[in-house]
């Protein structure tokens, strides 16, 4: 079991673990419209670019679970979080195109290893709590997604580069990484045998909570990866302005993933994930529809 004190410090470089990774991912989603501007290149060939950051973090993901479930998951996050804090320079050294495609298949790899083993790391926490938490650590993902988003936006208004702007992101990343590498649980607070089982096909509830899931991660990945863009290019915002498509979007996340944890224990999981997605999905619609940017705020905002 653990102590009240290692409890309490493991909670709070979790939380900054969620924090950190959010940050990351709100500054990169800030300079969209800029790295395809410095490279040239069209939508279609950042949209490709981007898919690289997507394979990056598919290409680990079973690893990535296998070393956690080996090595605990205390130990993967304090040591990922100091390849998260390289992996962001990489991207902003913007050399070319090729080098783009690798930088970000990197980050994508490194940023998901960091994700999946501060998910298990809150998940041992939120077994020791008896009850449920993860939507607060995934809130402060959103909290940092925000807050990244938002200061990135500024600093692209202004003559700062993109590669000192992400350098010295990796710099902040690996100070507080320093700060919090002692704090973690111990890597016996989770360690177990990864067995392997016979495989059996997936129960149509799993599939179904797969689509849901593919339809929020749809959504997200419209509002990070091209609602700076649709901004910038569409209506011709300022760089500040296109920010803050993703940055609303990451206010409403921070409000619902803050308050899930209790709208589940009140209404049930499955009345909230119906009612949040329909809300969602009139969100997107409503931004269509509307065809300006404060439409676009409005509807990444629902």
């Amino acid at each position: 079991m653990f102590q009240g004190d290692e409890y309490r410090k493991a909670r709070i470089a979790t939380l900054i673990a969620f924090l950190i990774n959010g940050f990351s991912v709100g500054n990169f989603v800030s300079r969209i419209p800029d790295f395809k501007s410095e490279l040239g290149i069209s939508n279609g060939v950042l949209g490709f670019s981007l898919l690289c950051g997507s394979v990056g973090v598919l290409a680990v993901l079973r690893p990535a679970s296998r070393s956690s479930a080996k090595y605990g998951s205390g130990p993967i996050t304090k040591y990922s979080a100091f390849t998260l804090a390289l992996a962001v320079p990489l991207v902003g050294l913007l050399f070319n195109l090729p080098w783009f495609l690798f930088s970000l298949f990197i980050y994508g790899a490194l940023s998901s290893i960091h994700d999946l083993s501060m998910n298990a790391q809150a998940a041992a926490l939120e077994n020791k709590a008896g009850k449920r938490v993860m939507s607060t650590f995934h809130g402060m993902w959103s909290i940092g997604g925000l807050t990244g988003g938002a200061i990135g936006g500024f600093i692209a208004s202004t003559d700062i580069s993109i590669r000192i702007h992400a350098f010295s992101i990796g710099i902040f990343i690996f100070c507080i990484a320093v700060i919090t590498r002692n704090w973690f649980l111990p890597a016996s607070a989770d360690q177990h045998i990864f067995e392997k089982h016979e495989r059996r096909k997936a129960p149509r509830k799993f599939v179904i909570l797969g689509l849901v899931g593919l339809c929020g991660a749809v959504g997200e990945g419209a509002a990070a990866d091209w609602g700076g863009v649709l901004a910038r290019e569409t209506f011709n915002s300022s760089p500040l302005m296109s920010a803050l498509p993703y940055v609303f979007f990451s206010a409403t996340m921070v409000a619902g993933r803050l308050s899930g944890d209790y709208l589940a224990h009140k209404f049930g999981l499955v009345k909230v994930i119906g009612r949040a997605g329909l809300i969602g999905g009139l969100g997107l619609t409503a931004g269509l529809l509307i065809g300006n940017i404060y439409g676009v705020i409005f509807g990444w905002f629902l």
